[in-house]
């Protein structure tokens, strides 16, 4: 999700790039999603789905989150558009 951020990630400062960071989240079972900020490179684990019920904007940070039903078993981290409303939530689709 672009320019969209959760509260309560982990950061997880030895991975400072976003190939580097998905990975990290598709290799813990419990990592559900992670917030990129390419402005600090820094990576941010969210664990608990609950953390991404409520979206924020952030400009120069994404959102992407796992889907671990792909047809090979391996986990892999996706990214999708959102509608951001006035009141900077984001919607989800």
């Amino acid at each position: 999700m672009v320019d969209t951020n959760s509260l309560n990630g982990i950061r997880n400062a030895s991975h400072r790039t976003l190939t580097a960071c998905q990975d990290y989240c598709a290799s813990v079972p419990a990592c559900v999603a992670v917030d990129f900020n390419f402005d600090e490179d820094s990576c941010w684990l969210h664990l608990d789905a609950d953390d991404l019920l409520d979206l924020f904007t952030q400009g120069n940070t994404n959102q992407y989150r796992v889907d671990r039903q792909c047809a090979t078993g391996t986990a892999v981290t996706t990214t999708s558009t959102t509608t951001t409303s006035t009141a900077g939530l984001s919607a989800y689709q």
